[in-house]
Parts: C-alpha cells; structure tokens; sequence
C-alpha cells in the first residue's frame, strides 16, 4: 500500500486535535480544582 519512509505517523490535524484536547482537558481540571478550594457561592432558596 505505502512504503514505510512515505507513511505519516501523525498528520497535522491529529496534532491539533490533540493539543485542543489537552487544552480543554487542562481547562476543566484547573476549574474544578478551584471549586473544590474556593467553592462557588449558591443561592439559598429561603434568604
């Protein structure tokens, strides 16, 4: 099919994608570790 020296690893969407991916993966673990230290303030329903 493709000689070994003309097969791609990895084409250069793959590589977007992944670093989109750890970009939001790293985005949601920042976020819910500071809510799990300065946690967000919630309405009370009877005040």
């Amino acid at each position: 099919l493709f000689r070994p020296e003309d097969t791609q690893i990895f084409e250069a969407r793959d590589v977007i994608w992944a670093w989109a991916l750890l970009a939001v993966g790293a985005a949601v673990t920042l976020w819910g570790l500071k809510e799990l230290i300065v946690p967000a303030a919630v309405v009370r329903a009877d005040a």
